[in-house]
């Protein structure tokens, strides 16, 4: 930083200030700012992420505790930082950098640079910078601009001029230097170092001379050489959430071209995804080289297991924050139908993740739809991204990415439209929600099982009564024979009763029929989406023994059509005891594990194989399922039903249940679940039943229902079977379900069966969006404006949480 070095010392002057004798606030003009990280390993050198070259006002706010730098600056990025400021547009306009007292670190360096001070402040929790402006505000965002990891929120400020605050917020570890000029008289400096020990904050000479440095700012900024897609990629993933600086990204990415001379490609991308850190995001290492080499040594020790299971691919993510962009993985998801269709090419998808800034689902588009952020989601879409020297396009998505604000992309090697051709024939639907809706369908996680020819199928006709109502809505039919083929593809240990599939242009369930001998399967025209080809049987799902949960949607249901609170609170503490009782009681942990499953079920064997509950590793896993247990009840409120299941829906194709009934057949899940008989796999029910579908907010979404007995039925297992017959169909009365896979709630608990079924919802379909294209068509334009609508639109959330106010309020 030269200079000559002046020694600046406070540690004589007496401290003449009490508490509350001190002054509000003390100001002083500063020439410039700069922001960065200090690496004492790189021959003490401050890495310059920004800086304000300009004067601005200094302010040590003790009222308020923190420290306030405010500037003003007309039409020009206050701290040069490319798309992460917003754009003026010639109103009054002011900036403030505000670092709380708490936020920083209790020393605060100072020493003397020419004709300036310079303090050093660094920084334990992330400071903010604030944008006081009186118009509506717009920013840009450049998706290769990622200095640093900052946090997006609005509030409206109280003063006169009713200025909208945006609060970015910078990384953690950022430190910041502040030039003050010097003064012959009134130091300012003594007088702000008394006033700093009522705040416990020390003032100290600073014993380094710190060099600014200043960086590229991404990969994206370098000549690239010919290193392969993946390890570019890797880079880029360990650069974008701030685990490699930009000080250290030329050195580096010279250094990885070197060692990929003498190693593998895949060593050299597994060296650098061990470097990543999901839960050290933002802690860079101050060291990437020998990082790199620890990971590389093991990545060559390291053998690689064949046989890993079909169903899952390396898949790259990225997630789009309104300021940032992460790369992510590659992580193991379950594959698609696209992926097959690409074997070996897993690496030109990208699956893309919208959210805010605290990686959560973005809430409040629709109060502002043509918005800054509603634009940053459009032109990402429109733009695409490019990470390295490649550029990926909007793709497609599926209806529970839909819901989730995700989608996926591909790279510019291939044709968007080429794959939607070769997923299938979609021109003839117009209407784009369903065409997006369908294209999805292809992009569905499945299994592939077995193939069917077009000679083994047949195509029965939809129940319908006689005012049109449809009673088998997504429900069709499969042999005994193709369902072992199916599980034995699967490596099942039993034959499920209903498999929910994807076959050609077809979606929805098969449920066994012991009287299909002819035909592999029989598929309704309820099932054909659209014309397609592909004739390989694909499996979603399967039934399987699967614990009920109450959560607070079906709880407030229930509580308002007359289940006492008392039912519930008792229910709570129930659970509560079981989950400590679980830690040192083997029955206790099986009963717990066996309504979870999942993740679980490996320790639900170690304890069935005797393995004492005492043992570390079983310790370590009760311990984490009982604080995931106790954080849903919590959040959701979420209590596991151990008179209930969740149950998959069909349709009765004996036509024997009446209106009002249902078929349960229930199997054994756990050695210690209850109700079950000594040596009984299996359990009719035969009691009233409630039964619900997630989301449920009207109040006839939950229906009072009896559970019978059929004998032509017991060939179905785990799942709910629904008359095909009577005034309406029962799945559209809940919540306007339909059977092409939809997981009901079911109890037979007496303490959550309702009086009387209130009158059900109407869910008919709203007027649909109709293409823009060309004679009507849908364009992928069309799909990518129908994604941002939907994100703006969605209200399901706000009506819950509405729901959940207007509950406690009484």
């Amino acid at each position: 930083m030269g200079g000559r070095r002046v020694r600046v010392s406070f540690a004589t002057i007496p401290r003449i200030y009490a508490h509350g004798s001190a002054p509000h606030s003390q100001s002083m003009q500063i020439e410039k700012v700069k922001l960065g990280t200090l690496s004492c390993l790189q021959g003490n050198e401050f890495d310059v992420d920004g800086e304000l070259d300009l004067p601005a006002n200094l302010e040590f706010n003790h009222v308020k505790r923190r420290i306030e730098i405010t500037w003003d600056k007309k039409n020009q990025n206050p701290f040069g930082f490319e798309g992460y400021l917003l754009e003026e547009i010639g109103m009054k306009t002011s900036y403030s950098l505000y670092m709380r007292y708490k936020g920083i670190w209790d020393v605060i360096s100072v020493y003397a640079d020419g004709p300036n001070y310079v303090l050093r402040i660094s920084c334990k929790q992330a400071p903010s910078i604030v944008v006081h402006q009186i118009s509506p505000l717009f920013y840009s965002i450049d998706e290769d601009s990622r200095v640093f990891s900052p946090k997006l929120s609005q509030e409206q400020d109280e003063d006169k001029d009713q200025f909208s605050q945006f609060f970015k917020k910078f990384s953690e570890h950022l430190t910041v230097l502040l030039f003050i000029p010097r003064q012959q008289t009134n130091d300012p400096m003594k007088s702000l170092a008394k006033v700093l020990k009522e705040y416990r904050l020390e003032m100290k000479e600073d014993t380094h001379s710190w060099n600014l440095v200043h960086c590229e700012q991404s990969l994206n900024s370098y000549t690239l050489s010919k290193l392969p897609v993946d390890i570019e990629f890797q880079i880029e993933s360990l650069r974008s959430c701030r685990f490699l600086l930009r000080r250290d990204l030329s050195k580096f990415y010279d250094k990885v071209s070197q060692d990929l001379c003498k190693n593998s490609e895949s060593q050299v991308t597994a060296a650098l995804q061990g470097m990543w850190s999901p839960g050290h995001m933002h802690y860079y290492y101050a060291d990437p080289y020998t990082a790199f080499d620890e990971n590389l040594r093991i990545a060559q020790t390291t053998v690689e297991i064949p046989g890993l299971v079909n169903r899952l691919v390396p898949i790259k993510r990225v997630v789009i924050t309104p300021l940032c962009v992460y790369c992510i993985g590659p992580m193991l998801e379950e594959s698609n139908r696209v992926l097959r269709m690409f074997p070996g090419e897993e690496n030109k998808f990208l699956r893309v993740s919208f959210s805010s800034e605290g990686l959560d689902q973005i809430n409040g588009l629709h109060q502002d739809p043509n918005g800054p952020l509603v634009q940053r989601i459009k032109d990402v879409l429109d733009k695409g991204l490019k990470i390295g020297r490649i550029r990926y396009h909007f793709l497609a998505f599926s209806s529970s990415q839909l819901r989730e604000n995700d989608c996926w992309f591909v790279s510019e090697e291939k044709s968007v439209e080429e794959i939607h051709t070769k997923l299938g024939s979609f021109q003839d639907i117009k209407i784009v929600g369903k065409h997006a809706a369908r294209i999805g369908q292809c992009f569905s996680t499945t299994q592939n099982s077995i193939e069917i020819p077009p000679q083994n199928r047949k195509i029965i006709p939809d129940i319908f009564d006689n005012q049109g109502r449809l009673f088998t809505d997504g429900v069709g039919q499969i042999s005994v024979e193709a369902a072992t083929r199916v599980a034995e593809k699967m490596k099942l240990n039993s034959v499920p009763s209903v498999f929910q599939i994807r076959y050609g242009g077809f979606k929805g369930t098969l449920a066994v029929n012991p009287k299909l001998v002819d035909k592999d399967i029989a598929l309704r025209k309820s099932m054909d989406k659209f014309p397609c080809d592909h004739m390989d049987l694909e499996i979603c799902s399967y039934t399987k023994p699967l614990c009920a949960f109450l959560n607070r949607q079906i709880i407030m249901l229930l509580n308002g059509l007359g289940v006492p609170d008392e039912v519930f609170l008792d229910m709570q503490k129930t659970f509560l005891k079981y989950l400590e009782k679980m830690m040192v009681n083997s029955a206790a942990a099986q009963r717990i594990l066996g309504l979870y499953g999942g993740q679980y079920r490996f320790v639900k064997k170690l304890l069935e194989a005797e393995i004492p509950v005492e043992e570390p590793f079983v310790q370590a896993q009760l311990a984490m399922l009982r604080e995931c247990a106790v954080k849903d009840l919590r959040r959701k409120a979420k209590l596991p039903v151990e008179h209930g299941r969740l149950l998959m829906g069909v349709v009765d194709e004996t036509q024997t249940l009446e209106y009002g009934q249902v078929f349960i057949q229930i199997s054994k899940s756990s050695p210690y679940e209850w109700g079950f008989l000594r040596g009984e796999n299996e359990r009719v029910i035969t009691d009233p039943v409630m039964v619900a579908k997630n989301p449920c907010l009207h109040p006839g979404d939950c229906r009072r229902l009896n559970a019978v007995d059929v004998t032509e039925l017991h060939h179905l297992v785990d799942c709910i079977v629904f008359p095909s017959k009577g005034k309406r169909p029962h799945p559209n009365e809940c919540s306007g379900s339909d059977l092409d896979g939809d997981l009901y709630f079911a109890t037979w608990d007496p303490r959550f069966l309702i009086p009387k079924n209130a009158d059900p919802s109407d869910y008919s379909a709203p007027v649909p969006m109709i293409g823009t294209g060309e004679q009507s068509s849908v364009s992928v334009a069309d799909i990518k404006e129908f994604f941002v609508n939907f994100m703006i639109t969605e209200s399901l959330g706000r009506i819950a949480n509405a729901h959940v106010r207007q509950r406690n309020q009484k």
